[in-house]
């Protein structure tokens, strides 16, 4: 499986046609919350100049090193490594995204990879001629490797070869088992064992996707509070022609004044129609966003399943995807605790303002 290039991941903010009321005073603004994941994209911000980019092999593996610079010298990037994989199932390569941050002065380099919580590896480079000489720390069994000024496609290319190299082994290494009397049955199952895990990958990065774009909050859920300041307002001019009711006796000025609180409470109701139209689209957001999660779940068991039977690493780090679940589920409480809460406020407001409409038009008519 090809390496994916970096990606933006832009999430889309969905802007729903609301009809017109005429007793609406002013239309509610929708205000869009973008989410945007930058996973291991180098360049989100910096400066205009566009990000480095930095690509090579050796006999094992590739790296693709990208980074934006402040313009100060103060870099942040991603540095994707693809290795060789040892076994004889499951991916040709071994794939991982790491972040980093570091510092550019003349012509060297220092990188703090982000390995994981808690945890950095120190990095040096130099730059001499559009090459980038890339040095690792002692221990991590990395000899130092030249990368060449390129793009995400020479590093994918490079990735190519790479599965190449290691599926052209994988054969030979099958001939040679066959020559010495392998059962076929295990090749076999060897071929349904590694299209389990394949798709096992591919089901956890669709069910990611969904996930990311349920995130998306909906442009309703802002417009609750809206909803809530209009009916706010008419309830008080509810209360301001009731006391105006109650000041003239029986007959027909008490009974105008009556009339403009019913009026006002009309407006009352109808505020809470808009309401209950955005907690409708609200909710139906919090059960799709439920639904991604779940999905998301079973294909991270699944796959974490078949990683353990298998020996193979699973393609996306356990550690992110679990946290994406985990704001997956708060998010989604969060969202129906709102439209609760603004359904509750809304149903008191309406009957506050029916109440004191029903008692000026009964006393004053």
């Amino acid at each position: 499986m090809q390496f994916a290039e970096t990606r933006w991941l832009a999430a889309r903010s969905r802007v729903l046609g609301r009809r017109h009321r005429p007793a609406r005073s002013a239309g509610v603004s929708a205000i869009f919350m973008v989410f945007v994941l930058c996973l291991a994209v180098a360049g989100c911000t910096g400066s205009n100049d566009g990000p480095a980019v930095y690509a090579g092999r050796d006999s094992s593996s590739a790296l693709l090193i990208q980074w934006q610079d402040d313009g100060k010298g103060v870099l942040s990037g991603s540095v994707q490594i693809a290795d060789k994989a040892a076994g004889l199932s499951g991916a040709e390569v071994n794939q991982s995204i790491l972040a980093f941050t570091g510092k550019l002065d003349s012509d060297r380099i220092t990188l703090q990879i982000q390995l994981e919580i808690g945890k950095i590896e120190d990095w040096t480079a130099t730059l001499d001629n559009g090459k980038l000489r890339v040095s690792f720390p002692d221990g991590v069994g990395r000899d130092p490797v030249t990368l060449d000024q390129a793009s995400a496609a020479s590093f994918n290319a490079d990735v190519s070869v790479m599965e190449a190299e290691v599926v052209k082994a994988r054969k030979d290494a099958a001939r040679a088992a066959a020559v010495a009397g392998d059962d076929a049955a295990e090749k076999a199952a060897e071929v349904v064992a590694r299209r389990a895990f394949d798709n096992a990958v591919s089901d956890l990065s669709v069910s990611r996707e969904e996930v990311l774009a349920a995130l998306n909050t909906p442009a309703e859920l802002a417009a609750l509070s809206a909803d809530l300041s209009a009916a706010r307002a008419n309830l008080v001019k509810v209360k301001v022609a009731v006391k105006e009711a109650a000041r003239h006796n029986r007959g027909f000025v008490a009974c105008e004044f009556a009339s403009q609180a019913e009026e006002a409470f009309g407006n009352v109701a109808n505020d809470a129609s808009f309401l209950e139209d955005d907690v409708r689209v609200t909710t139906d957001a919090v059960e799709t966003l439920t639904e991604a999660r779940h999905e998301l779940l079973l294909a991270a068991t699944n796959l974490q399943s078949l990683s353990e039977h298998s020996g193979q690493s699973p393609k996306s780090g356990s550690t992110a995807v679990q946290s994406l679940i985990d704001r997956a589920g708060t998010t989604a409480i969060e969202w129906r605790s709102a439209s609760d809460r603004a359904a509750q406020e809304m149903a008191s407001l309406v009957s506050q303002a029916q109440r004191l409409s029903d008692k000026a038009n009964a006393a004053s008519c």
